[in-house]
């Protein structure tokens, strides 16, 4: 957000950390499970990290573009490394991200946008490993493999797919949607001082969005892909990069719109325009906008049932993180016991909030009764009938 809004769009660093707290804010108390996207290994290490670290290397995207220093194509192509091996879902947004910016950026950049393909190498280079690598095969069964015709199918249920998720999303996570409409209120003041700054026009908005619109339905296509052959069906993991593309992509939509849009009214209406932004836009607009907004979440309660604070309290209130922490505290003790080489553990509360915990089952050769087994360096792991 740094990397975009200030050092290219030239906005005031506060806008910038007020379009990022939204962003935060929405991000994670709407998350659509904190138990798959935090506290589970595979929804952190497997989803969250790449997806971190591929924001990281397309901001070295801009600012090896902006300054030329090569220092940042480095860092860039190590991001690529990273997410190339690691995620289908963020490789995916760098095979989008990374060639149109070069194809926009070559009249400002010159050579250097050639210089990208380094890192988009890099990435697809791990990203084919992905593919070809056994485990597909173990999970998906023998008949996994790739397809150019259902990789096409794919593509195109993906973008059906994406806007019947956004309708989803918008009954489930109504506030998350007044959070952008939010941005979209400070959004109009902050961006009528862009062009001044910096001559840009923002042409071709709908081109912009539907770019924009490809990275996030991009985000549903592994997961498609997959349910062809995967009758075991995907987590909640792919949704939480799904959810976090579609708040970026919706707020530079909506940001780069209004861009477009002030500056047509400027052409239309010229010093008037700019006399309403100073001495009335907020009077006018913005600050009964924002109260809009305030009062529809403060009558509509019930829209907050399913954020997460909400249910971290429920959870708290109810007794059962207290109850589900001394279950835990209990199975431990006997888990810590070197004397306790066969550990016969009772069942414990099902109920576990926003936590994350797989218990072990009442088959000692389970994989979980295993690994546990083997963490705590005892003989036998299992949960009595």
């Amino acid at each position: 957000m740094y990397e975009t809004c200030v050092k290219i769009m030239k906005l005031p660093v506060w806008d910038m950390m007020i379009f990022t707290s939204i962003l935060l804010l929405a991000s994670y108390q709407f998350i659509p499970s904190t138990a798959i996207g935090m506290y589970w290994y595979v929804g952190a290490v497997q989803y969250m990290l790449p997806h971190s670290v591929g924001l990281v290397g397309l901001a070295c995207m801009f600012r090896f573009l902006r300054t030329g220093r090569l220092r940042y194509l480095i860092w860039l192509s190590l991001c690529a490394f990273i997410v190339g091996g690691s995620s289908y879902l963020t490789s995916l947004l760098f095979f989008l991200v990374l060639p149109f910016t070069g194809l926009i950026c070559w009249r400002y950049c010159g050579k250097r946008v050639f210089l990208l393909l380094i890192p988009f190498f890099i990435c697809l280079s791990g990203f084919i490993i992905q593919c070809i690598s056994p485990g597909n095969a173990v999970r998906g069964g023998d008949e996994f493999g790739f397809s150019i015709s259902l990789a096409m199918a794919v593509v195109f249920e993906a973008l059906w797919k994406g806007l019947l998720t956004i309708g989803i999303w918008m009954r489930k996570k109504t506030v998350a949607f007044l959070l952008l409409l939010a941005i979209a209120l400070f959004g109009v003041e902050t961006m009528s001082g862009v062009e001044e700054k910096t001559g840009w026009h923002f042409p071709l908005p709908v081109i912009f969005v539907t770019l924009m619109y490809g990275c996030y339905s991009a985000m549903l296509t592994p997961v498609l892909y997959a349910d062809e052959f995967d009758s075991i069906g995907a987590s909640l993991g792919p949704e939480t990069i799904q959810y976090f593309t579609f708040l970026l992509v919706a707020a530079f939509s909506i940001l780069y719109c209004e861009g477009w849009l002030v500056h047509r009214w400027k052409e239309r209406r010229g010093e008037g325009f700019r006399n309403f932004m100073k001495k009335q836009y907020r009077q006018r607009i913005l600050f009964p906008g924002l109260l809009a907004v305030c009062l529809v979440i403060l009558f509509g309660r019930g829209m907050l049932g399913n954020c997460v604070d909400k249910r971290v309290y429920d959870y708290v209130v109810s007794g059962q993180a207290e109850d589900f922490k001394e279950q835990i505290a209990s199975q431990m003790e006997l888990l810590l016991d070197e004397s306790v080489k066969e550990a016969y553990l009772v069942p414990i509360n099902p109920e576990q909030g926003p936590l994350m915990h797989m218990p072990v089952t009442t088959d000692e050769n389970a994989f979980t009764n295993r690994v546990v087994r083997e963490f705590y360096g005892k003989d036998k792991v299992v949960m009595i009938e």
